[in-house]
């Protein structure tokens, strides 16, 4: 997925499965939006709109930004939205400060790794 590696056919499968398993409706409340599962199995649910968010930006023009977490005890996927396309870690506030305080201690660490 990341780096334009192709879905294996068993991630697609899994992935088309929980689409078709179980759908969702959006649901207007006081408060904002809800999704509300058509069948009321919200275990199922979350997981079909999650699905759905997966298929949505593996299918579509975003899939190319997908990028794997430089931190190796992470490896953990995000979506590159940054100018220069440059982001190297899921997150600048676990994994990005982890590396920085690492490149702290030891300035020979290079700066992926912790």
């Amino acid at each position: 997925m990341a780096h334009d590696e192709p879905t294996t056919e068993t991630d697609r499968a899994v992935l088309n499965r929980l689409l078709r398993d179980e759908q969702l409706c959006p649901e207007l409340t006081q408060t904002g939006l809800r999704w509300q599962p058509i069948t009321g199995h919200h275990v199922r649910g979350a997981l079909s709109r999650i699905a759905h968010d997966a298929v949505t930006l593996l299918g579509g023009p975003q899939r190319g930004q997908v990028k794997t977490c430089q931190n190796p005890d992470c490896r953990g996927l995000y979506v590159d939205t940054s100018q220069g396309q440059n982001r190297r870690w899921c997150s600048m506030n676990i994994c990005g400060n982890r590396a920085k305080k690492a490149r702290f201690r030891d300035p020979r660490t290079p700066a992926g790794n912790n």
